[in-house]
């Protein structure tokens, strides 16, 4: 499973969950020569077109903008969010439980 995460998700975050979820390739959007800005409506189809399986972000608005929830479902991603409010181990703590908890037997 390929697992790309958004550019408004703390790159530090890449190297954490890629130490608690093994057997899956975990990329950093930043990463991506010509990724950096794509708008999300964009970049959803572009993921998965690339073979990405999974968007992590931290965009809570996504799912209000009607496009951009086309975008999604078309593209036949599927997408986690999760709230980064906490800063530090506590924030990476709550994003590593929402991926793992999210992927569910996958991870």
């Amino acid at each position: 499973m390929r697992l790309l995460l958004d550019e408004n998700v703390p790159k530090p975050l890449q190297q954490v969950l890629t130490a608690f979820i093994v057997n899956h390739e975990i990329v950093h959007l930043l990463e991506l020569a010509g990724w950096s800005g794509t708008r999300d409506e964009s970049l959803y189809p572009r993921a998965a077109a690339k073979g990405f399986d999974v968007i992590l972000t931290n965009d809570g608005r996504q799912m209000q903008r009607p496009r951009e929830v086309t975008a999604i479902a078309a593209s036949g991603m599927h997408r986690i969010e999760y709230p980064h409010r906490h800063p530090g181990l506590v924030g990476m703590g709550v994003a590593i439980a929402r991926v793992r908890s999210t992927m569910g037997p996958y991870a």
